[in-house]
């Protein structure tokens, strides 16, 4: 809930003039769990939080506050706008949390979006994150990710690419992704999705490890 907040002193029989008005909003009821994002309507999405956590460069430039992330129509996975992490002066960090969630069972979801990855120089990267609380203080690390699609995790072509992971904890859960810049470029997600998580999950990563004279072994992930 959004309020206008000014206050006044009284003693005894004297009151003071009213302060200045300040804006205020409490935290938002965490929602359920199954929803799509798609950032169709622009704007950052009521309830979530953009923030910047580490500095700016040295003359102060960089101070984007809770404008660090944004709306963009420049590159979308579907209609409307992505969410756009701003080109920022290398080694600043900016974190975006959604609203909270409310998960009954740890790893019972599954959380999928789409990152914008591009052929270019530089490290900039998106760290995926859950937690708790809306920060993080203790949070559980997914994955980092490399914008420049020659880094960690290669592909071949620049472009939209789908990222896909459970969630592993229960209770008030924040979904929070960490920019991290390289002053090369601005990054992106769009669709964001949590869902129920599959009993039965398709194999993934299947590779050969070793063989011997009458047999081989597999490996693979879930």
């Amino acid at each position: 809930t959004q309020y206008s907040l000014r206050i006044r002193s009284i003693c005894s029989n004297e009151r003071g003039e009213w302060s200045n008005s300040i804006e205020a909003r409490t935290m938002c009821m965490p929602r359920e769990p199954i929803f799509v994002e798609q950032f169709a309507t622009g704007g950052i999405p009521t309830c979530w939080i953009s923030k910047q956590i580490v500095g700016s460069d040295n003359t102060g430039k960089y101070n984007y506050g809770d404008a660090a992330w944004y709306t963009s129509s420049s590159k979308t996975h579907s209609a409307g706008t992505a969410l756009a992490a701003r080109r920022s002066y290398a080694g600043i960090r900016t974190l975006l949390t959604t609203q909270a969630i409310e998960i009954d069972r740890a790893s019972k979801y599954d959380m999928r979006f789409w990152f914008y990855r591009e052929s270019m120089t530089g490290s900039d990267s998106i760290i995926v994150w859950v937690n708790n609380r809306p920060d993080l203080i203790g949070a559980t690390c997914l994955d980092t990710l490399c914008n420049n699609i020659n880094n960690a995790d290669k592909v071949t072509s620049s472009g939209w690419y789908k990222y896909e992971y459970n969630i592993p904890l229960q209770g008030t859960t924040y979904i929070l992704f960490e920019a991290v810049a390289g002053y090369v470029k601005i990054m992106y997600i769009d669709d964001l999705e949590v869902f129920l998580a599959p009993t039965c999950r398709k194999i993934k990563n299947i590779k050969w490890i070793g063989e011997t004279t009458h047999s081989g072994t597999l490996g693979w992930t879930k």
